[in-house]
């Protein structure tokens, strides 16, 4: 049964918005470039039209020339939403978004901007450590982890709605959105695994309705047009400490309307994950009569926005749903030399340079670093699942080594050992680009194998017609014809990531229920 909400008086968008110009651009980018039906559909009842596909604002910023060139492609092949966020390359995808729009103006019209605030980080987590100075520190701060806090607090909500029409040069917004609030029960699961979770609940949504409430306060003032609440855990079931309930949510929404104005609450958006390996949303029945998370958005007429379409989390490991290119062959043998290359110079490094760094460094020096990394990479080699990760592990090695071989040196100054360190080092930097590069072939043909099977799979279980298609083509276009969705947020931070994510809307109509039906026969199941 659908909640009192829905009888509610629909949501009128704030003057500011286009929803006019939305609609019609929809229809001049559908005929221009030959989309198919439903790829263009209404954001729920906010009166705004927005492209089935939207660009993704994860890792752009406005210091990279291929980020601006990206984004006016996708807006120039008929993107009508862009999703972004206030600690999003710290602002600076923010200010990407604002720049676009001040070197083309005209591409705002007809454009749904969508932000977000609640992280506490990077300039954000400055702004947070100079109000604790001041004495006059954010309230009901979310202290989960040293480098990244969250807060929806009013004054803090307030400041960061402030902040990003700033960065974004715009007077208003068309939707902002609580991000991620759930870190309020992941740092409670934290500190009290043994708590009362029905409490911690009440809290919960008793924090998110103050939020609400400046909402609805800014929404009056004309800065936002409508707003919602982007979570990870929509999807969860019900009795997951880090479950968020959008059944408590929209009623958090109607306590904070009644409070401010007795009118219809401005809550009109949500966003969650959706992907073949993430199909919780709309299969996982955690609202009150078996519904799911879509269920109940369509009921209340949301706008549902999606991300990682493309990105699968599943048992704490990346799934890229996209083709790889075939490996070149003999890549498993260069790997195994480049190994064998870098023992042989860390054996050399052990013998003839470490005793000497060791009888050189000041009394009281903590101890330094050994260079043993070639065994080490052999133990993470069978578990990289990625480029990615391979990159994630360089990330966090190359600095390591930066700082032994420094330390090194400064040890060895004035010895005539420096000279033959430095030999070394360029020896050892060419042993690590050989190797590098060999890891990099042997991931990838990890990579291209499972995406093989996965496409394997996907031919038996979509339609006919989309078995031509490139497998990110397919995974996107299962997504935007679940029920319910009403646009699919992919990363575009390369002109060809956006000529391949708009590639989805041509072909076969997206306006049926093919992908509900691909999800449900996706046999790794939602829950894995």
């Amino acid at each position: 049964m659908a909640s009192a909400h829905s009888a509610a008086a629909p949501f009128t968008a704030a003057p500011f918005a286009t929803s006019g110009a939305t609609a019609g651009r929809a229809k001049a980018a559908a005929q221009r470039h030959a989309y198919a039906a439903g790829a263009y559909r209404p954001l729920g009842r906010t009166g705004l039209t927005v492209s089935a596909v939207g660009f993704g604002g994860y890792r752009v910023d406005d210091e990279t020339p291929g980020h601006r060139e990206a984004l006016e492609l996708a807006l120039a092949m008929g993107v009508t939403l862009i999703d972004t966020s206030s600690n999003y390359g710290d602002g600076g995808s923010e200010r990407l978004v604002g720049k676009v729009f001040a070197r083309q103006p005209e591409l705002r019209e007809g454009t749904v901007i969508v932000s977000k605030g609640g992280y506490v980080q990077g300039r954000n987590m400055e702004l947070a450590l100079q109000a604790q100075r001041r004495g006059e520190p954010f309230a009901e701060m979310v202290q989960f982890h040293p480098q990244c806090w969250h807060c929806i607090h009013p004054r803090f909500l307030a400041e960061q709605l402030s902040l990003s029409l700033e960065r974004l040069a715009l007077p208003a917004l068309d939707v902002y959105l609580l991000h991620n609030p759930e870190y309020f029960f992941s740092d409670w699961v934290q500190r009290t695994p043994q708590g009362d979770l029905n409490a911690a609940r009440d809290e919960f949504y008793r924090r998110c309705t103050d939020a609400f409430g400046e909402l609805e306060r800014q929404a009056g003032q004309g800065t936002l047009g409508s707003y919602g609440v982007s979570s990870n855990t929509f999807g969860a079931p019900a009795g997951s400490p880090e479950f968020v309930s959008l059944e408590r949510i929209l009623e958090a929404a109607r306590r904070a309307a009644r409070q401010v104005h007795a009118g219809a609450p401005r809550l009109a958006v949500v966003q969650c994950p959706l992907n073949l390996f993430e199909g919780a949303p709309a299969l996982e029945p955690n609202q009150s009569g078996g519904r799911t998370f879509l269920d109940l958005a369509r009921e209340e007429g949301l706008g549902v926005l999606v991300n990682r379409p493309l990105n699968a989390i599943r048992n704490q490991r990346l799934i890229r749903l996209a083709d790889r290119p075939p490996p070149r062959p003999g890549h498993a043998e260069e790997t195994g030399q480049a190994l064998r290359d870098l023992e042989g110079l860390e054996a050399d490094f052990a013998q003839r340079f470490r005793p000497a760094v060791a009888d050189r460094l000041p009394e009281g020096a903590g101890p330094h670093e050994p260079f043993d990394w070639a065994p080490q990479f052999r133990t993470v080699l069978p578990h990289l699942e990625s480029v990615e990760g391979w990159q994630q592990v360089l990330h966090q090695v190359y600095p390591r080594i930066r700082h032994a071989l420094t330390e090194a040196a400064q040890a060895l100054d004035g010895t005539m050992a420096l000279g033959q360190l430095e030999r070394w080092t360029q020896a050892y930097a060419m042993a690590l680009q050989n190797l590098s590069r060999a890891v990099h072939e042997h991931v990838a043909h990890a990579e291209y194998e499972r995406a093989r099977a996965l496409r394997e799979k996907l031919t038996r279980l979509e339609p006919a017609a989309w078995r031509a298609l490139t497998l990110s083509e397919m995974a996107l276009r299962t997504v935007a014809t679940v029920p319910g969705v009403s646009c699919v947020l992919n990363g575009m931070r390369r002109p060809e990531y956006v000529r391949d994510s708009l590639a989805a809307l041509a072909g076969a109509p997206l306006d049926g229920a093919e992908g509900l039906t691909v999800l449900q026969g996706w046999d790794a199941g939602p829950r894995a």
